[in-house]
């Protein structure tokens, strides 16, 4: 994988602008792309990270589980927690279905190498999108928005750990759609996809332009080497595969520059130039976030960005809203008095 060092925010920015020659040319949605506070991070999905709790009942169930049958249990078992919490206060999540609420009748589907199954991924994309830990990685078609999270984490040095760089991954989907129909077209299964859910009901969701990758083989792959494989391993792996073909049989792959895979980074120490850039452009918590208290989050960072700006920016401290100069709505109101008062004679002669 190909990393490129940004040395100013702007380089950062533009960089990740779809219209940069880096992307060859292609939509936004050939592509995937993902933030992160510490570019020295393993992009890896939350379930297979070490110490990720994988149980709301017991604190010692920690990724990654030595058996993957019990692995695979305790992921199911996370998801059903959060479909009984939320359908028990009056929450609607797509997908749900019997086979979260029945007894299991047997183990198969949870000691078998194909977990997650077809059946379970809308709801596993759903959950994985509010904080339950899965297997899915979350990315988004838009490279602004990676961005914005990864400067916004980068801000907090007890969550980055210490980081150097933060940065944005970026994955070619058209890559990734060609080498899982090659699969098919051989009677195989895909190893990687990308996963979607419906966006309508998901305010945040269709904002943050979301949607997620898998890894198909992730078990199978466990068994053989001992651990989960990053998934920066798994497109190089999957890429490797597909370019054995001709590019005549590769019509859905269209190679740019970044192809298969790029992370592009900046200093930690630009986060606040970057979120500068960022909320120039309207990238902010309120609008990827969309709640009442993200509008005031958002309007409360207004105050650390504009002292930012006035002592490092090169640009001007901003508001959200109409534009008035301090005073400029008493000095209306007094000179729209003087006026009332020099037409009005029976005032003249009360100063007289």
């Amino acid at each position: 994988m190909q990393e490129i060092f940004c040395k100013t925010a702007a380089d950062f920015v533009e960089r990740l602008r779809i219209t940069h020659e880096l992307w060859g040319g292609q939509p936004a949605w050939d592509w995937g792309f993902r933030g992160q506070g510490n570019a020295d991070w393993n992009l890896l999905p939350s379930a297979f990270r070490d110490g990720t709790l994988l149980s709301y009942a017991n604190a010692t169930l920690k990724a990654p589980i030595k058996l993957l049958g019990d692995q695979h249990w305790c992921e199911f078992k996370l998801i059903q927690h959060f479909l009984y919490l939320a359908d028990r206060v009056g929450l609607s999540v797509p997908g749900d279905a019997q086979h979260f609420r029945l007894p299991p009748t047997t183990d198969q589907r949870w000691t078998s190498d194909e977990w997650p199954q077809e059946d379970v991924l809308e709801t596993l994309a759903i959950a994985q999108h509010h904080g339950v830990p899965t297997r899915l990685l979350d990315i988004t078609h838009n490279a602004l928005i990676a961005a914005f999270f990864a400067a916004d984490d980068a801000r907090d040095p007890g969550k980055v750990k210490g980081a150097e760089r933060f940065g944005v991954w970026a994955v070619d989907l058209s890559m990734v759609r060609q080498a899982a129909a090659l699969r098919v077209m051989e009677g195989g299964k895909p190893r990687l996809i990308h996963v979607t859910a419906p966006r309508a009901g998901n305010s945040f969701l269709h904002n943050q332009d979301g949607l997620f990758l898998l890894d198909r083989e992730a078990s199978r792959r466990r068994k053989q080497s001992g651990r989960f494989e990053t998934m920066d391993e798994v497109v190089d792996a999957v890429a490797e595969e597909m370019l054995t073909h001709p590019m005549e049989e590769l019509p859905y792959y269209r190679p740019s520059p970044a192809s298969p895979m790029v992370k592009i980074t900046a200093p930690v120490a630009l986060a606040m130039d970057v979120l500068d850039l960022l909320d120039r452009d309207f990238y902010n918590r309120a609008r990827i976030m969309p709640t009442h208290d993200n509008v005031v989050k958002t309007l409360q960072f207004q105050r650390s960005l504009n002292d930012h700006r006035r002592t490092r920016s090169n640009y001007q401290a901003i508001t959200y809203g109409p534009k008035f100069a301090v005073g400029a709505a008493v000095k209306t109101r007094a000179g729209r008095a003087s006026s009332r008062a020099a037409a009005d004679p029976t005032t003249t002669k009360a100063r007289r």
